[in-house]
């Protein structure tokens, strides 16, 4: 458990973010951002074109994204630009994204999968795996295939929604073999 400064509520280290750096909980730095960003004005005068930062090409101004606080209000890379960087950093270290948005340790995710014979721990299928997690406390649940966690998240994370759901299908398999 961990106390956030701001409202001083003692909450789990799920509601926190991990490398942020900020001693806030996640709803009290979401409320933060959000009015900081209500109080933020664009500039009187957005570029109709705008040279990238990295590419060089001029570019019109929708092709790059918005960013607070500039003088232009638009990012100095175009929305190409920062994709391709975006995805080469994703290749070069995949660890990283784990450990910032759900606090994961390196190597954990290699280990679940292997545990998990490197499948999907509801269908058992040998897809590309997500990880599961609770929304209430932040705590990893183990590792599942993008449909698997879909379906756990429109079930809101409710073993009663899935058993429910689960007798319909087999009511459902049994009056069509009938």
């Amino acid at each position: 458990m961990r106390t956030c400064t701001k409202c001083g509520a003692s909450k789990p280290s799920g509601a926190f973010y991990p490398s942020h750096g900020t001693k806030w909980c996640r709803q009290c730095f979401a409320a933060y951002m959000r009015t900081r960003r209500a109080a933020w004005t664009p500039p009187d005068v957005t570029p109709d074109a705008k040279k990238c930062g990295h590419c060089g090409l001029e570019k019109p101004s929708r092709a790059f994204g918005r960013l607070i606080g500039t003088s232009t209000g638009l990012h100095s890379w175009c929305r190409s630009c920062q994709a391709v960087r975006a995805k080469q950093r994703r290749a070069t270290n995949p660890d990283a994204a784990r450990r910032i948005k759900y606090g994961m340790p390196v190597g954990l995710y290699d280990e679940l999968s292997r545990k998990q014979g490197r499948a999907c721990a509801i269908c058992r299928r040998q897809r590309k795996l997500v990880i599961d997690h609770c929304h209430a406390t932040g705590a990893i649940r183990g590792l599942l295939c993008k449909p698997c966690n879909t379906a756990i998240g429109f079930f809101d994370d409710s073993p009663d929604i899935a058993a429910v759901a689960a007798d319909y299908l087999e009511r459902a398999a049994r009056a069509k073999t009938a």
